[in-house]
């Protein structure tokens, strides 16, 4: 994906067609709620330095809780 190229799920689609099989998150916020969006059914995604979000040295991540249960997304933390 590029900055400041547009949409990152436009652009995440065209680069995966078929939808995306592993994400590895460190960024959060709109880019990981477009890599879920583009996610395919299964998908395991890791969060890695999620924990900071909570313990407010980064914003929070969004994600909504229904397509990770009807696409039956895996999300695993990891420490950084």
């Amino acid at each position: 994906m590029l900055r400041d190229a547009g949409c990152v799920e436009e652009q995440l689609r065209a680069a995966a067609p078929d939808g995306v099989d592993v994400v590895i998150d460190q960024v959060g916020g709109d880019q990981l709620k477009a890599a879920v969006a583009v996610a395919r059914s299964g998908v395991r995604v890791a969060l890695i330095g999620a924990l900071a979000g909570q313990l407010g040295d980064a914003p929070a991540i969004g994600i909504g809780s229904m397509a990770l249960i009807t696409r039956s997304i895996t999300l695993r933390g990891a420490t950084s």
